[in-house]
């Protein structure tokens, strides 16, 4: 409210590499085919690391161990170690080995030394490669989600030297359990399959064939593949616009991005119901579309030692607000944060003054440059208890945290139950 439309989604390129460098300008929305207009609808993109309270990629990293291996084993495991070494802050990986069955030789962790003394203790497997099932039981292992508190991704590296010969399960089996999961694989030497691999591979397939500079290349690979990680993570956009549609109605919506040589395009749905307009600024203790408080509070009453909630909020906001208050005297009202909340959106103000009293309180969008001023008034317990003359609304804190909302009736004025036998 009171009419935005909010847009999570991930910009990548052919190559499937994160696309990190884009703005507001590079996108066009449309609404039933229509273009909305950027300047009008205070359309912006903002990157991830501004949208979302955290991001995570798991890792599954499986190692082939099987015996046809044995030559280069010390060799996988330090390039390995380089890999846990270049990780990410956002990273957490899981380490198994396979040949008869996947083991999973430590859980996603960030711990850098676990991971460390895992690779050190692997041990050389048997005389079958279990690919398929490795597969499958790898791809089980995260779930992708995407919401604008956190976002949580995974891909599972896969490196082998060989196909599976176990034939325990399929092709297709695995296949079908990775779904649209990011799987990158490595390929070992010449006793490969390597259409399999890329098969497999969605994310990416790369083919060592000379194994005497194994180590070196290897550990190219894997930072490479780290680096991809590292710009899925940055590629995240939320692009947030005022929409001008109103009532009870479903409208089709399209992302794309300007002049893009691929046709690619993200299409959805929204309904405008209780959609409204607002004017830009800042607002305290605003209801959006909301009859009673359309224009938020700018006066507000107190009786001494009361204590009311202030919350602001910035329409339409083109940066992330950054809130600050202040009171004209603090002998009169004062202001206090709000226990357990990371923002200064919410404060507490307490009456302190005498009856009669007043002072402004003010509140400051830094970000924005926008303030906006409300004017206490300090009263008693009758008048607050008429409802002062004016039709007020007090917020009052209870003990545990919990708000008590009153609002002023006139006598006379309210119905309940039948409008026939009862006043």
């Amino acid at each position: 409210m009171p009419s935005f439309v909010n847009i999570l989604f991930h910009v990548l390129d052919s190559d499937n590499w994160g696309v990190t460098s884009l703005s507001t300008n590079h996108f066009e929305v449309r609404e039933n085919g229509q273009p909305v207009s950027p300047t009008e609808s205070a359309m912006r993109v903002r990157k991830r690391e501004a949208i979302t309270q955290s991001y995570t990629v798991r890792t599954v990293l499986m190692l082939d161990t099987s015996t046809s291996v044995e030559p280069h084993l010390d060799q996988i495991k330090e390039a390995a170690i380089t890999l846990v070494k270049n990780m990410t802050d956002q990273q957490e990986i899981a380490l198994y080995e396979f040949s008869e069955e996947p083991v999973l030789l430590q859980d996603f962790t960030n711990d850098v030394d676990a991971l460390i003394r895992a690779i050190q203790g692997i041990r050389l497997g048997f005389a079958t490669t279990n690919l398929y099932g490795s597969v499958i039981a790898g791809s089980a292992r995260w779930r992708d989600t995407f919401t604008t508190t956190g976002v949580q991704q995974g891909v599972m590296i896969i490196l082998t030297d060989g196909s599976d010969t176990q034939g325990s399960h399929t092709l297709s089996e695995a296949l079908s359990a990775r779904r649209d999961k990011n799987i990158y694989t490595i390929g070992l030497g010449n006793e490969i399959d390597p259409e399999v691999l890329q098969e497999i591979g969605n994310a990416g397939f790369f083919h060592i064939t000379d194994v005497s500079k194994l180590s070196d290349q290897l550990t190219a690979q894997f930072i490479e593949i780290q680096s991809r990680i590292a710009s899925f993570a940055d590629s995240f956009y939320w692009l947030k616009y005022l929409s001008p549609k109103r009532g009870d109605r479903a409208h089709e919506l399209e992302l794309s991005v300007k002049e893009n040589q691929l046709n690619s395009t993200i299409q959805g749905e929204f309904n405008s119901r209780g959609f409204c307009s607002v004017r830009p600024g800042v607002y305290v203790n605003y209801s959006p579309c909301s009859d009673s408080a359309s224009e938020g509070v700018t006066e507000q009453q107190m009786a001494r030692s009361d204590r009311v909630r202030l919350q602001a909020v910035t329409y339409p906001g083109f940066e992330t607000p950054q809130y600050s208050w202040e009171s004209s005297n603090n002998d009169i009202v004062k202001i206090e944060l709000e226990p357990d909340l990371v923002d200064a959106a919410t404060v507490l103000a307490t009456a302190v003054g005498d009856i009669g009293q007043t002072a402004n309180v003010t509140v400051f969008d830094w970000a924005n440059g926008l303030n906006k001023q409300v004017k206490v008034k300090v009263i008693d317990k009758v008048e607050q208890a008429r409802g002062g003359g004016g039709g007020s609304t007090n917020i009052f804190i209870l003990p545990g945290g919990s708000s008590l909302e009153m609002v002023w009736i006139e006598a006379g004025t309210f119905r309940m139950g039948s409008t026939d036998s009862e006043i």
